[in-house]
């Protein structure tokens, strides 16, 4: 049998993953997870779309339908107790996965070695593959100025009642092309 690729963003596709790792099982399953809401927060390097893959894969999503099962939230709790804005809420072992990927990342390994470390450690056989090792940034422009996309889902509350110039725009990574340009903000 040749792999099957599952092509997944948020709690859906990483639902599809789950039900395909049932049919071919984890030597033929390879998930390319979205990378575009990624976000480096609390001194981690957050991935929630390949986590989220990952954790339905492992069987340790959480009732909520995100994060890790059973997780506790002591450190956002001892955050704001220090005065943290914490708005973008984490539970204990998903941040530790978080930062461990961030100490990869600056120890030179891709997101995609890093991403397999953290799915071998959770026991997941198949492969679940970042879109891109180069950062791509979901981005909305709205309220007059440029969202990273957790921020304005998350903390703005994903708004939408006031008028947005652009509903979403994706600031694409660097190509490794001779003919690539940077994406500039208005």
């Amino acid at each position: 049998m040749s792999a099957v690729v599952v092509l997944a963003g948020g709690t859906g596709g990483a639902k599809l993953a789950r039900g395909m790792l049932d049919v071919v099982g984890s030597d033929e399953l390879v998930v390319i997870a979205n990378t575009g809401d990624d976000i480096e927060i609390y001194g981690a390097y957050v991935s929630p779309d390949p986590d989220l893959v990952a954790f339905w894969l492992a069987d340790r999503i959480d009732e909520r339908g995100w994060g890790l099962a059973g997780d506790t939230f002591q450190v956002m709790d001892g955050l704001r107790e220090i005065g943290v804005e914490v708005w973008f809420n984490l539970g204990d072992r998903d941040l530790a996965i978080g930062l461990e990927r961030a100490r990869r990342l600056r120890a030179g390994e891709r997101l995609t070695e890093a991403h397999a470390r953290i799915c071998a450690a959770l026991g997941i056989g198949a492969r679940v593959l970042p879109m891109s090792d180069q950062p791509v940034r979901t981005r909305v422009l709205g309220h007059g100025r440029w969202w990273e996309f957790q921020e304005f889902m998350i903390k703005a509350r994903g708004d939408h009642r006031r008028p947005c110039d652009r509903d979403r725009t994706v600031e694409s990574g660097r190509l490794d092309r001779p003919d690539s340009r940077d994406r500039r903000d208005p």
